[in-house]
């Protein structure tokens, strides 16, 4: 669809535009508030260290959240190489990265490979992880469940759950294609960026009929 300069963009586009308007906003003002601090007057070179790491999270911030959204629209060019990735490292990545207690593997995998670029899928589970961090409810716990599928079926589900009371209302509901409730727009950008990686590595997303979380299933590789 071409949109001239004086025609109106269509709402979807106008929602786009400002959820990503939105996202971007805080991480630039931060970062230009670091720069601006720093240049401001001379201090020792640790606290010259500190910033730049502070500015460095920042721009890896600004760097996955452009990775995200083009997979909204053109994704990125793959490798036509089949590719696999060992589950086991795939969930140690993860839990190590949220850097926090309250996520649970409840067995161990060895032994088993899926499919797809270990960076994509990381990054969809990643993403998954941190849409049910900051939509569970209360103190919540929330958990990854990989029940027992040994061959010959030729998938693995990822369960992405929490213990009672669960998540918010509607936390999920993007993913079922409804109308959506009390999720931030650029927080549906992520699970939908989250959707297409999946996809991309021949996966698929299922929410419960409940909505109390999310299953990533992947094709053994």
């Amino acid at each position: 669809m071409e949109i001239g300069f004086d025609e109106p963009a269509a709402p979807e586009l106008r929602a786009f535009a400002a959820a990503v308007v939105h996202e971007l906003r805080t991480p630039l003002s931060a970062l230009s508030a670091e720069v601006d601090i720093a240049l401001r007057r001379e201090r020792p070179a640790a606290a010259y260290r500190e910033a730049l790491e502070r500015i460095r999270r920042r721009v890896a911030e600004l760097t996955e959240f452009s990775g995200d959204l083009a997979w909204l629209g053109q994704p990125p060019e793959s490798s036509s190489e089949p590719r696999s990735t060992s589950l086991e490292s795939l969930l140690a990545s993860i839990v190590q990265r949220s850097a926090t207690t309250d996520v649970v593997i409840d067995r161990a995998i060895t032994g088993i490979r899926v499919q797809g670029d270990e960076p994509l899928v990381t990054r969809a589970i990643w993403l998954l992880m941190e849409h049910a961090q900051r939509y569970r409810h209360g103190d919540a716990v929330v958990r990854i469940l990989v029940p027992r599928t040994d061959p010959p079926v030729t998938q693995v589900d990822i369960v992405i759950t929490a213990t009672p009371p669960g998540f918010a209302a509607g936390a999920w509901d993007c993913l079922r294609n409804r109308t959506v409730h009390g999720v931030s727009a650029g927080d549906v950008l992520r699970l939908r960026a989250a959707s297409c990686i999946t996809r991309e590595v021949g996966g698929a997303l299922d929410v419960g009929s409940d909505g109390g979380g999310v299953t990533v299933r992947l094709r053994r590789g």
